[in-house]
């Protein structure tokens, strides 16, 4: 049950808001190798952002959420294609950073209960 949340220093447009959204849970469930169906993606965009001392130039952090551990094999293709993804709403790979957490089962929730 992979998590996503993407912080963009771009303001985007509603649409390509919602574009990335599914895009960017795509890019998770193909890179760990998991059901898409069960990527949840979350996109906030034209937040300020410093990164190299550049406020100006667009940046992104990805975090990424998951239950048990991330092979690095799927830690590797995901932030290619995350980057990949980016370049795309002009975001340049060298400004773009991922973070992964892995976590056990019990520290996730849903549907009133705990995921055991």
């Amino acid at each position: 049950m992979p998590a996503i949340t993407i912080t963009l220093s771009r303001k985007l447009e509603p649409n390509e808001k919602a574009k990335l959204a599914v895009e960017a849970a795509a890019a998770v469930a193909d890179g760990m190798k998991k059901p898409e169906g069960i990527v949840m993606s979350m996109i906030l965009d034209g937040v300020a952002m410093n990164y190299q001392n550049d406020c100006d130039a667009a940046s992104a952090f990805a975090a990424i959420g998951c239950i048990g551990l991330i092979p690095t094999e799927n830690r590797r293709n995901t932030v290619r294609l995350l980057c990949g993804l980016l370049k795309k709403y002009e975001v340049d790979p060298a400004r773009t950073l991922v973070k992964f957490e892995e976590s056990e089962k019990s520290d996730w929730g849903t549907n009133d209960l705990l995921v055991e």
